[in-house]
């Protein structure tokens, strides 16, 4: 008999399915902010070049307002505003003339931003481009933390593949799940940008569980529900991107930000390793306990079905619904349709 058949005859809609799905979702929609987080953590904050008399209230005249020490200190940028990469080397008292014209600023000599920035932190308190200064002739630094994102997000995919065809999926989904977690809490203490690319080359270990969700999901589920059902799935990458928006208006700083979207996957790895430690789980054992909550009347079209006295056997082409015996079975319950790791049912 095909695994579909024995699936539907079991009772494959009913509230089994419906925890997979919903449990299902929190690992869906921590996926997708992971490929996202530089919109935030790597946003381009304002900035200028910090200026001894502008910047140090020890050498600053007491008589003059902020924006005309700004004046002498930074030239005006292409638009009008203060220079992003260039200060006077000198201030240039002239310019506090009324009756200055253009050419008494652009003659004067201008140095790039030899002693650092000024960041304008009204928007974001910190990101990773005001924390190391990836700015000005520096600024081509900044698109190659994604980029070598992205290349770990190629070579994870083909690496973490040909792991899971060899030992199964569900180790690899467990240490996929703990190398995220570790890897991006450990961002928070890089002491310097290529440390951080690093880490976030590691981060890329994610794409095989996000795809492995989806595969698991359309196992447990009929052919006529399994369409709608991957479709639920499928809109916790917007979600996600929901949640990552959500998240960086409420924290400012990339660290804290960083450390928030990677602290639940420590608690999904410990539900998955603590049930693959101690729960084992046959396959026709699964199919029983399945066809028991569908039978309950608690699932999809699950109402008014009859519930046999058995003990959960398959027998002529049938397979009778048998409560749960196992020990930890309320939990299990819940935790196999969080993560898949624990189901024998998933090639090993």
């Amino acid at each position: 008999m095909a695994f579909a058949e024995l699936l539907e005859r079991a009772g494959g809609g009913g509230l089994f399915q419906a925890l997979q799905v919903f449990t299902l979702l929190l690992p869906s929609i921590l996926v997708p902010p992971q490929l996202l987080m530089e919109n935030f953590s790597a946003a381009i904050p304002g900035h200028r070049c910090w200026a001894h008399v502008l910047d140090n209230s020890s050498e600053a005249p007491a008589n003059l307002t902020s924006e005309a020490l700004l004046t002498i200190s930074i030239p005006p940028g292409p638009n009008h505003e203060p220079h992003q990469c260039l200060r006077f080397r000198q201030p240039q008292w002239q310019l506090l003339d009324p009756n200055a014209t253009a050419t008494n600023w652009s003659e004067a000599a201008t140095e790039p931003c030899v002693d650092g920035w000024v960041y304008d932190h009204s928007t974001f308190t910190s990101t990773i481009v005001s924390e190391w200064d990836l700015v000005c002739e520096y600024q081509g630094l900044k698109p190659m933390g994604q980029s070598i994102y992205m290349a770990g997000v190629l070579m994870g995919s083909v690496f973490w593949g040909l792991l899971s065809d060899r030992f199964g999926r569900k180790p690899v989904l467990s240490w996929c799940c703990l190398q995220v977690a570790l890897a991006n809490t450990s961002t928070i203490f890089a002491s310097n940008f290529l440390i951080y690319c690093g880490l976030r080359f590691l981060i890329t270990a994610r794409p095989l569980p996000a795809c492995l969700h989806r595969l698991s999901v359309a196992e447990w589920t009929t052919t006529r529900r399994r369409a709608v059902t991957i479709t639920i799935v499928g809109c916790s990458y917007s979600l996600g991107q929901m949640t990552l928006g959500a998240m960086a208006f409420v924290l400012r700083d990339w660290r804290a930000l960083q450390l928030a979207m990677s602290t639940p996957f420590f608690a999904i790895f410990l539900i998955s390793w603590s049930v693959q430690l101690g729960m084992e789980f046959s396959e026709r054992k699964f199919i029983g306990e399945g066809s028991w909550i569908t039978s309950c009347g608690l699932g999809w079209g699950g109402w008014g079905r009859e519930e046999s006295s058995g003990a959960g056997e398959q027998s002529g082409g049938t397979v009778t619904a048998r409560p749960w015996r196992a020990q930890g079975a309320g939990v299990a319950l819940l935790i196999p349709s969080l993560w898949p790791v624990s189901w024998d049912v998933l090639p090993s």
